[in-house]
């Protein structure tokens, strides 16, 4: 098992000034960051054996109604995208 991810983020939906904060297993890994149409990437080494998890607070959603964060997730096996 890779225990490092890289995670990252922009906005897929309309570029608005959407705000986030990231985390994995509880450690805040992005704060106040602001979603731009460009991916911001970040390394994450800390998985454990079984079940992790990602949590992703919407801190602003910008001019629009809801958040569109992208979130793309690779560790070296496989890369998985989630629009949000």
């Amino acid at each position: 098992m890779n225990s490092t991810i890289t995670i990252c983020a922009s906005d897929w939906y309309l570029v608005d000034g959407d705000i986030i904060t990231m985390m994995v297993n509880g450690q805040i890994i992005s704060q106040n960051e602001e979603m731009t149409g460009t991916k911001k990437c970040w390394n994450f080494s800390g998985l454990i054996k079984g079940k992790n998890w990602i949590g992703i607070t919407c801190i602003s959603p910008g001019s629009t109604t809801a958040a569109s964060p992208r979130i793309e997730i690779n560790d070296d096996m496989s890369n998985q995208v989630f629009d949000i």
